[in-house]
């Protein structure tokens, strides 16, 4: 589940930022959007699995935990924060080969 998650996040923030990724016209515009869209990410993620832990949750007790699904976004962020050495390059890199492939057409 996981890893499906986190696939379809990667999917859907590309696909809700990409007109953002693609206005990006220097390298201080490209760093600002990998700073920024990763904590979008997070936030989407998040949203996914709590969704599916909270559907499982129910299904098998009748009951949801709202604590653990409120308390994931806090420490979703502390762990941004903490991998930050991977997750912010990986993030320039990611957005400066999207800024130059993504071009709209129209």
């Amino acid at each position: 589940m996981n890893l499906l998650a986190l696939l379809a996040t990667s999917v859907v923030t590309a696909r809700i930022f990409r007109r953002w990724i693609t206005t990006a016209r220097s390298r201080r515009a490209n760093l600002l959007r990998a700073l920024l869209i990763p904590w979008a990410g997070c936030v989407i993620y998040l949203t996914v699995y709590n969704g599916y832990a909270g559907a499982m949750d129910f299904l098998n007790t009748g009951r949801v935990n709202v604590h653990d699904s409120v308390v994931l976004y806090y420490w979703g962020f502390v762990y941004v924060l903490l991998v930050g050495y991977v997750v912010f390059p990986y993030s320039f890199l990611c957005q400066w080969l999207l800024n130059r492939t993504g071009k709209d057409p129209a």
